[in-house]
């Protein structure tokens, strides 16, 4: 008798089949169906086990999937998923691939962001290996974690997708070709970038070039900058991220209902421009490929006006480094003179045209809604984080009277 299994995974009925699907054994794996008979909404068929199926085998599948509003075929090994996807199947029903497994174990470490670390897998490509961050509870954990697989998938599919918008937009960037499950834990997307290497590996390795770097660093961004979306598109709204961020420090009741009437004010302020902004533009998220800098990480890809882009530009330079001594070396690996080289060399060059006094004023901006931002990352992810808490709220309080609108 053909082997198939029965389990629940949430609140679907699942069966998982073991071995190839073909003329000599149809019969038996009809057999072996008709004992799980009838089959209602939410059938899923792993096929994770199958490692050939003839055109008797589909229409097995077909037969039962048909009537089904609420039918998936997961976990199809790349030769099975080639056969549904030649022969339409793709096309009527779900079928997703099985995702290959790959190892980060002895690959070396050359980018790292706040979604994600890359690494290098060989001479032509890299992963990254996204980071998801969850507060788990002991009682829920294998409920949550089948929650954060799901959202963790999501996330990298989402990032591909913001990728191939970015390349259309005239971003120099690269875009991942598989979603693959890393051994050592989660999920990760694979880039083809032959011979590349991390643009803070640059910084470290050739410091004599550092205001060289610099400079490329400050043209890439203002290449971002000079971007605008025209028309219709499907880009998240910056703006609509700092919505949730009052309304979670809000309920949190993180400030003073006057603090927090003042920035809701600020933030509904914020002109609805439409330039393209990264979201998290530092040298760990650009890759050298030759003489080509390529901007990586695109999840935080949106649209908006251009404070939200300096907000965490801001963060990484100035706001995570003033709450803990060292994190510029441990993070993008630089001493702390090159990032202020980075940081002031950019808001001088961009700016040029503006005096000093003004300068220093957008800098408030950026630092206000920075630690607000900051203070509404750290409660909902490091709440036992008081010296960030504590210094990004005293932060926000001692500025929230310097600045009358968050625009420039």
């Amino acid at each position: 008798m053909y082997l198939i299994d029965e389990k629940n995974e949430n609140g679907k009925r699942v069966l998982a089949f073991h071995g190839a699907i073909n003329s000599a054994n149809a019969p038996e794996v009809e057999a072996s169906l008709n004992k799980y008979a009838p089959f209602g909404e939410g059938l899923v068929f792993d096929f994770a086990d199958v490692d050939l199926i003839s055109s008797v085998g589909l229409r097995i599948v077909l037969k039962i999937a048909k009537p089904l509003n609420d039918f998936e075929l997961i976990n199809a090994v790349p030769d099975v998923y080639q056969v549904f996807d030649m022969t339409g199947f793709t096309q009527i029903m779900k079928v997703s691939r099985a995702m290959r497994v790959i190892s980060i174990e002895g690959k070396d470490l050359i980018g790292e962001g706040y979604m994600g670390r890359v690494y290098r897998l060989d001479p032509e490509t890299i992963i990254k290996k996204h980071n998801f961050k969850q507060i788990v509870d002991a009682k829920e954990l294998e409920k949550l974690l089948r929650v954060i697989v799901e959202k963790n998938i999501i996330t990298i599919k989402k990032e591909i997708n913001l990728a191939k918008t970015a390349l259309v937009l005239g971003i120099p960037t690269a875009i991942p070709f598989d979603v693959v499950k890393v051994k050592e834990g989660f999920y990760g997307s694979v880039f083809e970038l032959l011979n590349s290497n991390c643009f803070n590996k640059l910084f470290i390795e050739h410091p004599e070039n550092t205001d060289k770097y610099v400079q490329m660093y400050i043209d890439l961004l203002k290449e971002i900058m000079a971007i605008k979306i025209e028309g219709e598109h499907s880009l998240p709204k910056k703006k609509d991220a700092a919505r949730e961020w009052y309304k979670y420090l809000e309920n949190a009741r993180a400030f003073e209902p006057e603090v927090l009437k003042k920035m809701k004010a600020l933030i509904e302020g914020i002109p609805d421009d439409k330039h393209l902004i990264h979201g998290d533009y530092h040298i760990k998220n650009i890759m050298m490929q030759g003489d080509e800098p390529l901007l990586i990480d695109m999840d935080t890809l949106g649209v908006g006006h251009e404070i939200f882009e300096f907000t965490a530009f801001f963060l990484t330079y100035v706001g995570y480094p003033s709450t803990a001594p060292g994190n510029i070396k441990e993070f993008l690996g630089i001493e702390d003179e090159v990032a202020d080289k980075l940081f002031f060399g950019t808001v001088n060059s961009v700016f040029e045209d503006r005096s000093q006094e003004e300068r220093d004023a957008i800098i408030d901006k950026m630092a206000l809604l920075g630690y607000f931002w900051l203070t509404y990352k750290t409660l909902l992810f490091e709440p036992e984080n008081k010296v960030r808490l504590d210094h990004a709220k005293a932060e926000v309080l001692r500025l929230i009277n310097k600045v009358d609108d968050l625009a420039f």
